[in-house]
């Protein structure tokens, strides 16, 4: 049901969201969920972000807010922005790396250099 929510959401996003909140498994409703509100951001921006809010995995809100801010950049550079700062916030940075690229260059080229000083940090055994 995860995948078919997904499928029907730019046909019919009612339906794709009722599909999606009907899957009993936890990680796969937040999954169609995301799904759904990535499918519909460009057309709906708003009921895009409000299914993104209402997931309760931040795996999956991440990625769901990754998707919608990335669909709207160019409309709407100000909610990626938002939207960007929320997963940047819990840590999900390469989530939403694409979207930061688009936005602002000098962010993306400061977060990938600090992710590298982390990772050689991690690499460097004392």
């Amino acid at each position: 049901l995860a995948d078919v929510a997904g499928a029907v959401a730019r046909i019919d996003p009612g339906r794709a969201e009722r599909i999606a909140r009907s899957v009993t498994d936890s990680p796969s409703q937040a999954q169609a969920l995301a799904d759904v509100a990535a499918a519909v951001a460009g057309t709906d921006p708003d009921r895009a972000e409000w299914l993104a809010r209402s997931i309760s995995d931040p795996h999956w809100r991440a990625r769901a807010f990754s998707g919608v801010a990335g669909a709207v950049v160019r409309a709407d550079p100000d909610r990626a922005r938002r939207l960007a700062a929320d997963v940047l916030s819990t840590g999900n940075w390469l989530e939403v790396l694409g979207v930061v690229a688009r936005l602002d260059h000098p962010a993306f080229v400061l977060i990938c250099d600090h992710a590298l000083h982390v990772l050689t940090l991690r690499a460097d055994p004392l």
